[in-house]
């Protein structure tokens, strides 16, 4: 097979470069034709992938969620080349559903004789996303941690971004509309097409890349105290039991915030301001996996 291979250098604490390496050796040596491109920077894994794209047959991504996301959004068809992910970033959110190997050797059998299934993507504002959008609390997070960008960040990046979002933190009035149903105000809110959320929560269980739908999180109040009594329900799945936590499924969502407006971030990055326009794409995306299920 032909197979492109993106790498992203600072994914998996600057391991990413390396374990993609390791997976491109293995490749050529089983009589596969591989072309291996690595990024310098945010932006130019989009560049890449709608350069290299047209003449593969797989494509690598070798990088975390954000690496991801930047790939689905830089290809002109993200339908035609089926994708696999290798997982070198902090959350691993596809990786994990699609249940893929972190390992080179365990990945090449996989991109050989894994079928090929079309999963489902989002569009937020124009936007592809994979994963997640997020309103709120994790969005003004990721814009905290994006000023660390470049370095080797893994979960452990993030306490110090957390600690400074915390001591300012206001949670905002929100708006939201779930299809054709009446608003209904929120503080914090999550549209996820992944049951993974972070790579340590699961804030809407019943999502799946191949659900054909999108699945809402809503917190009515979203202060410290309540995001902090969350937390342990929602790294268990059982958000959807604690008081003011609304669940929906829907195909098209609009946030809009009542004053100024509120941080976005799709798929762990920053993207912009509310107003929040989701919708579904379903089998938008095909991708090299044994299974669309739950994780």
């Amino acid at each position: 097979m032909r197979i492109a291979l993106l790498a992203n250098p600072v994914a998996g604490r600057g391991h990413g470069r390396q374990r993609a390496e390791r997976l491109a050796t293995l490749l050529l040596r089983r009589g596969h034709k591989v072309e291996f491109r690595v990024t310098q920077g945010p932006g130019v894994a989009a560049a890449l992938a709608a350069e290299i794209a047209p003449e593969t047959e797989r494509l690598v991504v070798a990088g975390g969620d954000g690496t991801l996301n930047e790939v689905v959004n830089g290809l002109v068809d993200p339908g035609r080349i089926p994708l696999a992910p290798l997982a070198v970033g902090t959350a691993n959110m596809l990786a994990r559903v699609l249940r893929l190997p972190k390992q080179p050797e365990d990945l090449v059998p996989f991109l050989e004789r894994a079928p090929v299934q079309r999963m489902d993507l989002a569009l937020a504002n124009g936007q592809r996303c994979v994963g997640v959008v997020g309103v709120g609390f994790d969005a003004w997070l990721t814009q905290a941690v994006q000023q660390r960008r470049g370095r080797r960040l893994g979960f452990s990046g993030w306490v110090l971004p957390i600690l400074r979002t915390l001591r300012h933190y206001q949670p905002p009035r929100l708006c939201v509309c779930v299809g054709d149903g009446t608003p209904f105000p929120s503080s914090f809110a999550v549209v996820a097409n992944l049951a993974n959320y972070g790579g340590l929560f699961r804030l809407a269980p019943e999502a799946g890349p191949g659900s054909g739908d999108l699945q809402l999180c809503s917190l009515e109040r979203a202060r410290i105290r309540d995001i902090a009594r969350v937390v342990w329900p929602a790294a268990r799945g059982r958000i959807a039991r604690c008081r003011g936590v609304r669940m929906l499924s829907t195909e098209r969502v609009r946030i809009l915030a009542e004053g100024a407006p509120v941080p976005v971030e799709i798929d762990g990055d920053p993207a912009g301001t509310t107003p929040l326009s989701v919708e579904l794409l379903p089998g938008a995306l095909p991708v090299v996996a044994p299974t669309l299920g739950p994780c």
